[in-house]
């Protein structure tokens, strides 16, 4: 009966200059980026910017949303300027209150890179967009990263 090692525990094991590990991958320190918002009746496509944008070159570990019932049967997305449901796609979060937690691929470890520096929509702005009218509530979203 063997052992097998996950990539990054092989790599660990066997250090030398050209395969070490990326900064932040072992040992690294979580941050979190923490914000509320409160949909007001807003409709179809209506964007929330929340947080002040994460820094540049950090690596995105989580993201949850966490919602009230919110009215109209409201779904939500969270994502960045760049890729509107990177994190979470379309959730109906107007039945009940509802956590969710990142569910797409391409969100889990993405490095923020702005791709256009000092633009306003950028990759490093997340933000939620409602799919149907009326989105009545408060929703609060938890974003955790790293910037080792």
């Amino acid at each position: 009966m063997g052992t097998s090692k996950g990539v990054n525990r092989t790599l660990k094991d066997t250090p030398n200059i050209a395969n070490r590990l990326a900064e932040g991958l072992f040992d690294g320190r979580v941050k979190i980026a923490y914000d509320s918002f409160t949909f007001a009746g807003e409709g179809a496509g209506e964007i929330g910017e929340v947080w002040p944008k994460i820094p540049l070159g950090a690596k995105i570990i989580d993201v949850i949303l966490d919602t009230v019932d919110l009215t109209g049967g409201a779904q939500l997305k969270v994502g960045d300027y760049d890729d509107d449901a990177r994190y979470i796609p379309f959730t109906d979060h107007g039945s009940a209150a509802l956590v969710t937690r990142m569910s797409a691929n391409d969100g889990r470890m993405y490095e923020i890179v702005e791709t256009t520096p000092g633009a306003i929509t950028t990759d490093r702005q997340i933000i939620i967009t409602t799919q149907t009218a009326a989105a009545t509530g408060l929703c609060k979203l938890l974003v955790l990263y790293t910037t080792d």
